[in-house]
């Protein structure tokens, strides 16, 4: 089959996969789907202006002056799954009932700049490794038993890390925030709490901030454990409800400490599990907002004029990966050879990805880091770009001058599965044979992380931190994935030691550029998407990290 015939057939059945699609999400696919919510982007405008990143206002909604909020009614959105677990410290792929339902000592502003204050009313850093935070007085977890509406305290901030922190690496998927890092956390009195780092750490504020960083009551985990099925925080709603694989509602909260807000009664997240079937529930009014497929996008812009419409990049870039391993694991042929990997990396062409799978809407990744996180990201010059006979040539020093057959995994999302044709396209050139295997969540994910596999599609974690793109795949305490190049998780480690922040900058770089070289992973591409909004949402504000959610404590509805 010659290069044009292979993408006719790809693409007729990408068209067909998407109308009859059904099952589970994928890491990050309530985040790319339920990027319906805004996520992304930026800043903090409301949808009724639908100001773009770029500036540039789409839709006919441009009002001459913001009306005044308005308090009730309910929020309709969706996701492609049920969150895995509620519980935000073992939780990876949907922030959403989480950021909804918690809150951190601090968090980011919408546009991922600065760290803000959350439950804290300030802190100090009198030194390179002491954190000293004032916490709000008088909040009040969700009047839920068996908290039962109790004050949050500074007990509260020490157990919620601690927690992370005192148990098995990779009990908590998050603990390498603060695992190793802290030395002690002091409860000075009901409301200040003092961190005091090992050493000094460039990274503890901004993963204190993160989405996944919640304050939980010790109550909670001593009736239930891992809270993978209750939310009992602090935040603007609490969870009313979750029917597995039709929807979960969250409900206002009270009793919230932010005066006046949340505006809405109710956010309903609907699971919708098929790309065109969401199309059709966002045009009979079910949903306020869709993040359409491209097989989409015309038809619902078309029937919706006069909806806003926004675009934004997405904080996840997809990934094609080999085998990992660890002391535990070693590594197996023929990816356990170099030359095998840097074929790999030689047959790839990024912008064929984001063109079938984007329809052309995104960026081609360099290193790890997106290319629009300035100065992080590793600049075009690093790019390697596409080379077949290299690639073929490689192969055969290696041993495989015919090539041979291999295995890809990834999820039964859109987004995954046509990634994942496209990378049997170009790995069928230089005569790596691809057996896609497409599971569901629950299977995909005990796949993946016994970390036992020949290839493998997924996304990327990230956020604010840098560091969070490498060093949970590459360090010593990685979690994510496990690659047991000793000097690379060396350098992923040390980086965040560095307080000059241009000499942390050219340490990001240069540990991008070690994996670059060794090719365990290869970053393809950002995409960009946009969101429909109906018009009646006010106020929707986006965050650039699309975990999180907690900004729709701002929105309103006008009718």
């Amino acid at each position: 089959m010659n290069n044009s015939e292979y993408w006719t057939k790809f693409l007729q059945r990408r068209l067909s996969r998407r109308r009859v699609l059904q099952g589970g999400a994928a890491i990050g696919a309530s985040l790319w789907v339920g990027s319906t919510l805004g996520c992304g982007g930026g800043g903090e405008e409301s949808t009724a202006t639908a100001t773009t990143k770029s500036g540039t206002t789409t839709g006919a909604a441009t009002a001459a002056a913001t009306p005044q909020p308005k308090y009730g009614g309910t929020y309709r959105t969706y996701a492609t799954a049920d969150t895995r677990s509620f519980d935000p410290h073992i939780e990876t792929a949907d922030g959403r009932p989480i950021t909804l339902g918690y809150n951190g000592v601090v968090k980011f502003n919408s546009d991922g700049s600065k760290v803000i204050p959350d439950l804290a009313m300030s802190w100090e850093q009198p030194d390179d490794i002491t954190y000293i935070f004032k916490l709000n007085q008088g909040v009040k977890f969700h009047n839920i038993p068996p908290v039962n509406g109790r004050e949050f305290t500074a007990e509260d901030v020490k157990f919620s890390i601690e927690r992370q922190m005192t148990n098995p690496p990779g009990k908590f998927t998050h603990g390498s925030f603060f695992i190793g890092k802290l030395a002690k956390i002091d409860v000075v009195d009901n409301y200040t709490v003092k961190f005091t780092s090992n050493f000094p750490d460039a990274t503890f504020l901004n993963y204190l901030g993160s989405p996944w960083t919640k304050m939980i009551a010790r109550e909670a985990v001593d009736q239930y454990g891992e809270l993978n099925n209750v939310i009992i925080g602090t935040g603007p709603f609490m969870l009313q409800k979750q029917e597995k694989n039709v929807e979960t509602v969250m409900v206002k909260n009270p009793n919230y400490f932010k005066k006046g807000l949340p505006y809405v009664d109710t956010v309903s997240i609907r699971i919708i599990p098929d790309a065109s079937t969401e199309a059709a529930a966002f045009l009979a009014g079910e949903l306020d907002a869709l993040t359409p497929a491209t097989t989409d996008e015309e038809r619902v812009k078309k029937a919706k004029p006069n909806y806003p419409t926004r675009e934004s990049w997405y904080i996840v870039p997809m990934i094609l990966r080999v085998r990992p391993y660890d002391d535990k694991r070693p590594p197996k042929p023929p990816f356990s050879d170099k030359q095998v990997r840097k074929a790999i990396q030689l047959a790839l062409d990024k912008q064929e990805y984001i063109n079938a799978v984007y329809g052309g809407r995104g960026a081609p990744m360099v290193g790890q880091i997106p290319p629009e996180r300035k100065p992080w990201a590793l600049p075009d010059s690093d790019q390697i770009k596409q080379d077949i006979p290299k690639a073929k040539q490689l192969l055969a020093q290696a041993g495989y001058p015919n090539g041979f057959k291999a295995e890809l995994y990834t999820m039964n999302q859109w987004q995954y599965s046509d990634s994942a044709e496209v990378a049997k396209g170009q790995l069928a050139k230089i005569g790596i044979d691809v057996d896609i295997k497409l599971l569901e969540s629950a299977q995909y994910y005990n796949k993946v992380y016994t970390y036992d596999y020949d290839m493998n599609v997924h996304v990327m974690l990230g956020s604010e931190e840098p560091e969070e793109y490498i060093r949970p795949y590459f360090g010593t305490a990685a979690t994510f994935y496990r690659w047991g190049n000793p000097e690379i998780q060396k350098k992923a480690d040390e980086q965040s030691r560095i307080m000059d922040v241009q000499k942390r900058v050219q340490a990001i770089l240069e540990v991008q550029r070690m994996i670059l070289d060794d090719a365990p992973v290869n970053a393809l591409f950002v995409g960009k998407y946009i969101t429909i909004v109906h018009p009646r949402v006010q106020n929707l504000i986006s965050s650039w990290n699309t975990f999180d959610w907690s900004y729709y404590e701002n929105m309103w509805l006008s009718e």
